[in-house]
């Protein structure tokens, strides 16, 4: 069943198939067209969302915490392995959670992409976080142009940082179970998000730290903290980010596109 066939010959038609992490098949029945995304991109069928896979395990606030990801997949078979999104949710290291992206995971999955929207820790503490990303982070902190007041504690973002690397290595491991082409891996960020997003890409190689190479990044509302990172030929980057951002200034997506 094709998930872009608007018309009313078959009720079921735009509907994606959601399961848990022990596979129980459910429908969300939210029946949203997904050709409102954007007409001129074809579609490739219906979606298979699969929630709470755990990627990890790591310390919050001192006691063990599962990391997790919501899966979307194209429900169709394909012999060639499907490029990836890792999709990073905003909430100033201290809120939000993957459901934020599910919108937008599900249509980028109708397109033929495997889309992994990662949850990660909020509020960490210190003693929550290795050293190279509580370090990271602080430079994170003495770099961006967000004001004090909206500044998260550098335990939580080397948190979300680290979890972040957790996940994207976690994915390479276990690429060819979810047929995915690690030569093909894309981070999208929101926000905090944003922020893990450009460090996974340009960031954690500096500080000693191995990811999978990524091949493109889109920032939305994010910055880098420091912009010296990037180097030239690394991953194109596509900025998304409003003039009138109250949180993250819009000058931070100026220093990246500098």
């Amino acid at each position: 069943v094709d998930d872009c066939d608007d018309t009313d010959d078959d009720e079921d038609a735009g509907e994606d198939v959601e399961e848990s992490d022990d596979g129980e098949e459910t429908d969300d029945g939210d029946g949203e067209d997904d050709d409102a995304f954007d007409e001129e991109q074809p579609c490739n069928g219906n979606v298979r969302v699969t929630t709470g896979i755990q990627y990890g395990q790591a310390p919050l606030n001192g006691s063990p915490s599962p990391l997790t990801l919501d899966l979307f997949q194209p429900a169709s078979e394909s012999e060639t392995p499907r490029p990836l999104v890792v999709m990073i949710h905003g909430g100033g290291y201290v809120a939000g959670s993957p459901d934020s992206m599910g919108d937008i995971a599900r249509r980028m999955a109708s397109r033929g992409y495997v889309v992994a929207s990662i949850g990660y820790r909020l509020n960490a503490a210190d003693g929550d976080v290795t050293e190279p990303f509580l370090r990271m982070a602080q430079d994170v902190l003495a770099g961006t142009n967000v004001s004090d007041d909206e500044k998260p504690p550098a335990s939580a973002i080397g948190a979300g940082m680290q979890d972040a690397a957790t996940a994207l290595n976690w994915l390479s491991e276990y690429a060819s179970d979810f047929g995915i082409d690690n030569t093909r891996i894309a981070v999208w960020g929101e926000s905090a998000g944003a922020f893990s997003a450009l460090q996974s890409a340009y960031a954690l190689d500096d500080y000693g730290i191995s990811v999978p190479k990524i091949s493109a990044v889109v920032s939305h509302m994010g910055g880098l903290g420091v912009d010296s990172l990037m180097e030239s030929g690394e991953a194109p980057l596509f900025i998304v980010h409003g003039t009138d951002d109250q949180i993250v200034p819009y000058i931070e997506a100026q220093e990246l596109q500098a």
